[in-house]
């Protein structure tokens, strides 16, 4: 489990609840480190 602090989620307007499934994204892109997060159901919506 991973903890994202409150301040993360409301500087990024991101209405999550704690009991959502978020998934981690580590990827390098251009030479650049980033980390990405993302609901399940934005995964769902986005394969209609």
């Amino acid at each position: 489990m991973v903890t994202i602090p409150k301040a993360i989620l409301d500087a990024n307007n991101l209405n999550w609840n704690p009991k959502d499934d978020v998934y981690i994204l580590f990827k390098e892109i251009d030479g650049q480190a980033g980390l990405f997060l993302f609901k399940k159901e934005d995964i769902e919506k986005s394969k209609k």
